[in-house]
């Protein structure tokens, strides 16, 4: 009997943890696209790279994060976008464009 509930009160216990890791994560990935969303971008890609399911990219001195989706072409951004890549985007804006050997990529992306 004591068996039991101890292994109940394990159990529960881990799943109020990984729900409180859930809310946290959810929480890290609405900032980081708020900073992106609400940011205008314009310069050279520094560093880019795919991050848990998202693409971090820097620009100047700021980090971005952001969900990609193909706009108007069928390119992967984390593997496309090189460094000294341009890209640029308005505040505000659902669209990124990435200038590639002097095409432009446009990018939307998943919103949270």
């Amino acid at each position: 009997m004591k068996k039991n509930k101890f292994t109940i009160v394990i159990l529960s216990f881990g799943v109020l943890l990984m729900l409180t890791l859930f809310f946290l994560n959810s929480q890290t990935n609405k900032k980081r696209f708020n900073k992106f969303y609400n940011s205008t971008i314009e310069g050279k890609l520094i560093g880019v790279g795919p991050h848990k399911g998202a693409t971090d990219f820097i620009v100047g001195n700021q980090k971005f994060t952001f969900v990609p989706s193909f706009a108007n072409n069928d390119t992967d951004f984390p593997y496309f976008a090189k460094k000294g890549d341009s890209v640029c985007k308005a505040a505000n804006s659902d669209t990124l464009k990435l200038i590639h050997n002097k095409k432009i990529y446009l990018y939307t992306f998943k919103k949270f």
